[in-house]
């Protein structure tokens, strides 16, 4: 009858403490932690992922690659 008892009691007790966890601090306190602990690798890490490089620009130009209309001009395989 204790170990049922006891059962009981860290039920209720694990259920109450869940309850009240706040999620959303949790997480977001975490991800302060690991940006503070990447330092400059974060934005680093960031900025070249995410912004271009001058040298690797998208080609804007309207006429397409040679081998797209002399399809005898295509690198061998």
């Amino acid at each position: 009858m204790r170990t049922y008892a006891a059962a009981i009691l860290l039920a209720v007790s694990l259920t109450a403490s869940a309850q009240t966890r706040d999620y959303d601090a949790e997480m977001h306190a975490k991800i302060q932690e690991a940006k503070q602990l990447a330092g400059f690798d974060h934005p680093g890490l960031l900025v070249s992922l995410c912004v271009e490089s001058p040298r690797n620009r998208v080609n804007t130009r309207d006429t397409p690659a040679r081998y797209i209309t002399d399809p005898s001009a295509a690198p061998p395989r």
